[in-house]
């Protein structure tokens, strides 16, 4: 970080989230979506008790849309993979949304205040 991240950063008036542990049990790839990205996300100064709706959802979107690029791997009809594809777009875009709105792109990083 630089100085001035740091200091945006120390000077962040949010809730700090009470507990880095998910709010219900996630298991998988919803569950290593979580860790990963609370710690980035602290780290980052970023992170407040009240987005811990979006943290989930946008984790278990990202288990979902794991499930469906594999379920596309697999020998299937094609109106199946048509659906799974789908699946997987929509995931890949909400995770995109969240990605932006925290600062978790290069590009996002230069607008995000905390």
């Amino acid at each position: 970080f630089t100085k001035a991240e740091l200091a945006k950063r120390d000077s962040f008036k949010g809730d700090p989230v009470a507990s880095k542990e998910p709010p219900v049990k996630l298991t998988g790839m919803a569950l290593k979506c979580w860790n990963e990205l609370v710690v980035s996300l602290d780290r980052a100064g970023v992170l407040a008790q009240t987005d811990t709706m979006s943290l989930l959802a946008v984790c278990e979107s990202f288990a979902e849309g794991q499930r469906a690029y594999r379920a596309m791997q697999k020998r299937i009809p094609e109106e199946q993979r048509a659906q799974f594809f789908s699946q997987w777009l929509k995931a890949l875009e909400c995770f995109r949304k969240f990605a932006v709105e925290h600062g978790l792109t290069p590009s996002s990083r230069t607008r995000v205040q905390a």
